[in-house]
């Protein structure tokens, strides 16, 4: 894999310099004048002197990302010119160079500059940027930044980058330019609390998500009709009542990553950013197959309003571009809202699937009061679960927390769970909402 990986990387090396050289900046020693500029001819006579394919993916993991996505020789120089800055820092000076002028390692201008020394060599080096060709559409790189070719930043998908270089995959950490945190549960589908009904629609959800590649692939739907190949679900209910949790539960069941998209790093008070930090998470969670999940979404799928000045008219826009981005997208996600009736009425037309998640009854209170309590936690005699159940109406989030709650109190005052401990859980959570602890209860 090394000896591979360094041979094409040699290539580079050599194309790199060849280019320098044909424009007399090795010679010169510095960028090229506007004098000199004006001299260069346009397209010089001959080929564009790129390697042949055996120098850039005779053997390893290059040659079959080659095979697999039956790349040209313009396409694997490309993947390898963005995987080279992560490998040997020189390579960002070099790009830098190609540029002629300022830039930011490996843009739109380098890679014409790398790939092509006539005028239908940049042409086509542009043309593999161009969102619907083959490296941007399968996921293998993405572009950031711009107007303009200079500004454009070509990046390589980290996992793939991993996977090219023999590293174990890194997980994406939290940031603007990935506004999303992995979403991880210890439960499973047993674990939830839940009436049978709602139960039988996330086993839905679950055989759906399982089936895709047959449906999609192996019986013809996604050739037959467009924008097949997403699956988006709604989950609606008040505050509390096990969305987020059900959201993990479904990847961990699925096989699948979930992310929860960080709403205070997506929506920026810049008009456009909220576009290009969604646009990121959509394209990671499509190369890397995850399950985008968005909690509180009525705070991004909202309904679209009047329009009464530039503000709305910008906030309108975001509304309809996340509509077109949520029905490009090829995988998996989970909308969360307690309020359906706020979420815009095309995206609610855009859902294959609806769960509603309900308050708990009485009955359902009473066993998420005994799944929140571990077996190994010491409990007094005679502890009234029943009770508790009957007497306080409580989210499953709420009776977590009261749990919790009573927990720390019991492990420093004398270790052992009571039910005082547990009632004092309680109304630490009714005080929290605002809530009067209901009169006459113990």
């Amino acid at each position: 894999m090394i000896a591979g990986l360094e041979r094409a990387l040699e290539a580079l090396l050599r194309l790199a310099w060849m280019r320098l050289e044909e424009r007399g900046v090795l010679a010169a020693g510095r960028p090229a004048t506007l004098e000199e500029l004006l001299r260069r001819p346009l397209s010089p006579p001959g080929d564009d002197g790129l390697p042949a394919r055996e120098e850039l993916a005779a053997d390893g993991p290059l040659e079959r990302l080659a095979d697999g996505y039956e790349l040209t020789v313009p396409e694997l120089m490309t993947v390898v010119a963005a995987l080279a800055p992560e490998v040997d820092g020189r390579f960002d000076a070099i790009f830098d160079a190609l540029s002629e002028g300022p830039g930011e390692g490996l843009t739109g201008e380098a890679l014409r500059g790398l790939l092509g020394r006539t005028l239908g060599g940049r042409l086509d080096a542009a043309a593999l940027l161009a969102p619907g060709a083959k490296l941007r559409a399968a996921g293998l790189l993405t572009v950031e930044g711009g107007p303009g070719p200079r500004r454009e930043r070509i990046r390589l998908e980290p996992a793939l980058a991993a996977w090219l270089t023999g590293r174990p995959p890194a997980e994406p950490e939290l940031s603007p330019e990935f506004p999303a945190a992995r979403l991880r549960t210890v439960h499973g589908l047993d674990d939830l609390v839940l009436p049978t009904d709602v139960r039988d629609r996330l086993v839905a959800v679950l055989e759906r998500i399982a089936t895709r590649e047959v449906v999609l692939g192996a019986w013809g739907f996604a050739a037959r009709h467009d924008n097949a190949a997403g699956f988006h679900v709604l989950f609606h209910g008040p505050p509390g009542t096990g969305k987020t949790l059900a959201a993990a539960v479904l990847g961990a069941e699925a096989g699948l990553p979930v992310y929860r998209v960080d709403l205070s790093l997506v929506v920026s008070k810049y008009i456009g950013e909220t576009e290009k930090n969604l646009g990121r998470v959509f394209d990671r969670a499509e190369a890397g197959g995850w399950i985008l999940f968005f909690d509180e979404a009525d705070a991004l799928f909202g309904r679209r309003g009047e329009v009464s000045d530039a503000r709305d008219r910008y906030a309108n826009q975001e509304v309809s571009y996340l509509l077109q981005r949520l029905e490009a997208f090829s995988g998996v996600s989970v909308l969360a809202t307690n309020l359906l009736r706020n979420v815009d009425a095309a995206f609610l037309r855009r859902i294959h699937a609806h769960v509603a998640f309900p308050v708990p009854d009485a009955h359902a209170r009473e066993a998420l009061w005994r799944a929140a309590l571990p077996e190994r936690v010491p409990v007094a005699a005679g502890l009234e679960l029943e009770r508790l159940a009957e007497d306080f109406e409580l989210t499953g989030a709420e009776i977590r927390n009261a749990v919790f709650h009573a927990a720390h109190r019991a492990a420093a005052d004398g270790g052992v769970v009571l039910g005082a401990h547990l009632r004092e859980g309680v109304r630490a959570e009714y005080e929290k909402t605002g809530r009067m602890f209901p009169a006459g209860v113990a």
